[in-house]
């Protein structure tokens, strides 16, 4: 029989920012009931976030960074390192590329708010809102 899944995610704060709102179940029942979530402190050594990794095999993050020393440090169960995010610019890949361990993110996180934004600016810009909201505003007050 193949063990669980084990994983941990080191800093469910950046995640859960509005306490208990975020529904952690399928990763749980992913990890098979196996899976923890804490806060590490910002500066946390490499020894003491490797102490809280204990004997997992995925860790989540979001914005934490992950250097060299972090990585390294890591204890042999690490497979995959997920940011909870888009971007990669807090891993040091090449450390997990050495220590073969699987980065991954979430590449369409906001991919629709981030284009509806860019739609309202183009809008904005080309139809002159802002000035003729303050023109509006100024002739009405």
């Amino acid at each position: 029989m193949q063990r669980a899944i084990r994983g941990v995610c080191l800093n469910t704060r950046k995640l859960d920012y509005s306490s208990q709102a975020l529904n952690w179940s399928r990763l749980s029942t992913a990890c098979q009931s196996s899976f923890m979530k804490c806060d590490v402190p910002a500066g946390s050594s490499p020894e003491a976030i490797k102490e809280l990794c204990g004997d997992v095999d995925v860790l989540v993050v979001k914005e934490m960074t992950m250097d060299r020393a972090v990585v390294l440090s890591l204890p042999p169960s690490i497979q995959l390192i997920c940011e909870a995010g888009t971007g990669f610019n807090n891993i040091d890949l090449e450390a997990c590329n050495e220590r073969g361990i699987k980065v991954a993110n979430v590449a369409d996180y906001s991919s629709d708010s981030v284009a509806t934004l860019v739609m309202t600016a183009i809008l904005n810009f080309s139809a002159s809102v802002l000035p003729i909201a303050a023109q509006t505003q100024a002739t009405t007050s």
